[in-house]
């Protein structure tokens, strides 16, 4: 009995590698192979926990309603079984397609099923990640202040069992749903009322709080990822940690920061031990990163336009001048958006030099452009480049394309309208003949089907630009609510 069973969970194990390789038919003949193990043991419990590869099978051919069907197919196997754990996953799953498939009424009680399932054994991640799935559905009804509750409760579940690295993830939603409009000291009072509860720590300064500080602290760095993109650069990124009677660091707010660097410096800090004190202290602290400052290429890089991914173009803006305004009349209906994208660059003052429409606004661009000069990024000594995308809309309650979680690129690539793939420039080629080059970005659209957004998650040097250029220019069908999803795209360099 022991052979027939470790022979069903390899068969499983074969079929994971063999859907990464997206051999969809060898994929389907392991998991039906170990499904009939299963039954040969009489084992419902193991022919439900195989519904659910089989349920991810159907959903990465775009054959939702299939998926859904297996995994209710699942669940009755489970709770004949009758084991609880099993169950609350098959339909936390259960629940993710259904919300994906914008039936948000059954997904949202699947998920609250799970979780009361859950709540008297101890899972407290399971748990904790329900309460966030179901804020989920909450914000993709329009409903901000119930979903943050709810991503509130997700967060002090995680940190009340232990789970620190969740409750952080569960708290970046929590502020993502503020008021608009809410300052820094805003946030900064609000995550303080999480993580200490209504009596505010003591602000003090950094020099003070570092007199205290255990020697041999390690030094944050800068992901290589980052260095790459912003060598021969001076980047200052502002964090505020706060440090525990017991001399621990917790709660660590990044004020000024780039993405990609934030888990890495943070995990850092909280690394750092004080000396015991008599209540929690609060400090803001600078870092200066001079990158590389002495390649050969330097030179170069400050003579020339250097493209930077525009996620780290945004978070290296200072001017706090609200959203550009719709600049066309008439003004925008209910529920519809418009994007725009554009061209900008800065000189190493961090005053923009040029600016020039990518995909524009006809008539309005030039009041758009008037606006976009004005902006203003932190010095850093290098010239830079990068695309700009602008989303207006009309009045709506729907959610922003932050607060949306990423859906699969098969089930939306059905959907294209427009989509030329990209071509890597010949001095790329030429650096990496013969070899398979791949890149992932995060590419987010807006209702009208157009190109909302892009994020490099694993660029290559000197495509970046052109890859966004053309897939800025990306148009699929009209969405209910804004949507991302990652594109990966593979080379195979002659």
């Amino acid at each position: 009995m022991g052979d027939v069973a470790a022979e069903a969970r390899l068969l499983v194990l074969l079929a994971r590698e063999a859907r990464q390789h997206k051999d969809w038919r060898g994929t389907a003949d392991l998991l039906g192979r170990a499904n009939a193990q299963w039954e040969r043991l009489g084992s419902l419990s193991g022919q439900a926990s195989v519904r659910m590869p089989q349920a991810n099978l159907h959903y990465s051919q775009g054959q939702e309603a299939q998926a859904r069907a297996v995994l209710e197919q699942g669940l009755a196997l489970a709770e004949r079984a009758g084991i609880p754990r099993l169950q609350a996953t098959l339909l936390h799953d259960l629940g993710n397609l259904q919300t994906e498939g914008r039936d948000l009424s059954r997904g949202f009680d699947s998920c609250e099923r799970s979780v009361g399932i859950l709540r008297p054994l101890p899972d407290v991640y399971g748990v904790a990640q329900g309460l966030a799935y179901l804020g989920r559905v909450h914000e993709l009804r329009g409903e901000r202040d119930k979903a943050r509750v709810q991503y509130e409760q997700a967060f002090v579940a995680a940190r009340k069992g232990g789970a620190a690295h969740a409750a952080e993830e569960f708290l970046a939603s929590c502020t993502r749903l503020l008021p608009e409009g809410s300052d820094e000291a805003a946030r900064i009072a609000y995550r303080d009322r999480l993580y200490f509860g209504e009596t505010p720590p003591k602000t003090v300064l950094w020099a003070d709080l570092q007199s205290t500080q255990v020697a041999d602290a390690a030094t944050p760095h800068l992901p290589e990822s980052i260095k790459e993109q912003l060598s021969c650069a001076t980047v200052s990124l502002r964090y505020r940690l706060c440090v525990k009677p017991d001399g621990s660091v917790d709660n660590i707010s990044a004020l000024q920061s780039l993405p990609q660097a934030d888990s890495q410096i943070i995990k850092t800090l909280q690394g750092w031990r004080f000396a015991a004190r008599d209540s929690v202290a609060c400090a803001p602290l600078l870092f200066t990163f001079v990158i590389d400052p002495e390649s050969r290429r330097c030179p170069l890089r400050r003579k020339h336009w250097n493209f930077v991914a525009p996620q780290i173009v945004s978070a290296l803006r200072t001017d706090t001048r609200g959203p550009v305004p719709w600049p066309l009349s008439p003004p925008l209906t209910t529920g519809e958006a418009r994007t725009a994208v554009y061209r900008a660059c800065y000189g190493g003052d961090g005053r923009i030099i040029e600016v020039t429409p990518q995909r524009g606004l006809g008539a309005g661009d030039a009041a758009v452009l008037a606006h976009l000069r004005e902006g203003r990024i932190q010095p850093i000594g290098l010239p830079i480049c990068t695309y700009q995308f602008l989303t207006f809309r009309g009045p709506t309650n729907r959610p922003s394309p932050a607060s949306v979680g990423l859906l699969p690129a098969v089930q939306i690539k059905k959907e294209a309208i427009e989509r030329t793939d990209p071509h890597l420039p010949d001095v790329v080629k030429a650096r990496f003949r013969g070899q398979v080059v791949t890149a992932r970005y995060k590419i987010c659209l807006a209702e009208d089907g157009t190109t909302s957004g892009v994020d490099v998650v694993q660029g290559i040097a000197e495509a970046d630009e052109e890859i966004i250029r053309v897939v800025s220019g990306w148009r699929f069908k009209p969405q209910p609510v804004p949507i991302c999803f990652l594109q990966t795209f593979e080379y195979h360099i002659e």
